[in-house]
C-alpha cells in the first residue's frame, strides 16, 4: 500500500491547489470533520475544499470550493456474512435506515460531528439511542470497521470507497463487506 501513498484524487487535487497558489502558506494536518470545523472557528478565514461540501453547520469563516467529483453517497456497511441480518429492511437493494433503526434491535456506528447528508442526518437525529453506536477521534471510522470485524456492532454509516480502502490498510478482505444504499438519500454526492 505505501506504493499507492499520495496517488489519491484528493492528494492530486491538493498538489494542484499548492502548486496553483504559490503566494499561500499551505499546511495539511489531518483532523476528524468535528475537529476540522473547531479549528476553522479558533483562527482566522480559510479557502478549503471539503469533500461534503458545505453543510448548514460550517462556520461563516469557511469558504468553500465548487464541487468538482461525484462520489457514491454513504451507506450501511455491513459484512457479507451479515447479509441476511438486514433483508427485513431491504428493498431493491437499498436499506430502510429509518426502520431499522427504528427496530432497534441491530447496532449501527456513527462518527458524531460528521455529516453523512440531510436525509441521513435526520434519520440519525431520530434514532433511539441504544441502536447507535458513536465513535470520536481521528481514525474513528477505522476504529467502527474494527467494531465491526469483532462483532461489537452490525454495520456503520460511510463512504463504499472510504471503507473498503481502510479494509485494505487493515488487512481485511473488501470482498468480505458489503454496502447498502440508503433509501431516501441521493444516489451520488458531489464534492
Amino acid at each position: 500500500m505505501a506504493l499507492e501513498k499520495g496517488q489519491g484524487a484528493v492528494d492530486q487535487t491538493l498538489a494542484q491547489l499548492t502548486q496553483a497558489m504559490p503566494g499561500y502558506q499551505h499546511k495539511f494536518v489531518r483532523v476528524n470533520r468535528a475537529r476540522g470545523i473547531q479549528m476553522l472557528k479558533e483562527t482566522r478565514p480559510h479557502l478549503r475544499p471539503h469533500p461534503a461540501g458545505g453543510p448548514p453547520s460550517a462556520p461563516a469563516s469557511a469558504a468553500f470550493s465548487v464541487r468538482a467529483f461525484a462520489t457514491q453517497s454513504n451507506g450501511l456497511i455491513i459484512r457479507a456474512q451479515d447479509q441476511d441480518l438486514f433483508k427485513p429492511w431491504l428493498d431493491q437493494g437499498s436499506v430502510n435506515l429509518a426502520a431499522l433503526l427504528e427496530a432497534g434491535n441491530l447496532q449501527v456506528g456513527i462518527v458524531p460531528g460528521r455529516s453523512y447528508g440531510e436525509a441521513v442526518d435526520a434519520m440519525l437525529g431520530r434514532a433511539p439511542a441504544q441502536v447507535l453506536v458513536p465513535h470520536y477521534g481521528n481514525d474513528a471510522s477505522t476504529n467502527l470497521l474494527q467494531m465491526e470485524q469483532l462483532g461489537r456492532l452490525h454495520a456503520f454509516v460511510g463512504y463504499w470507497t472510504e471503507a473498503r480502502y481502510l479494509a485494505t490498510q487493515q488487512g481485511i478482505d473488501p470482498a468480505t463487506l458489503r454496502y447498502l444504499p440508503i433509501q431516501g438519500d441521493s444516489r451520488y454526492k458531489f464534492t
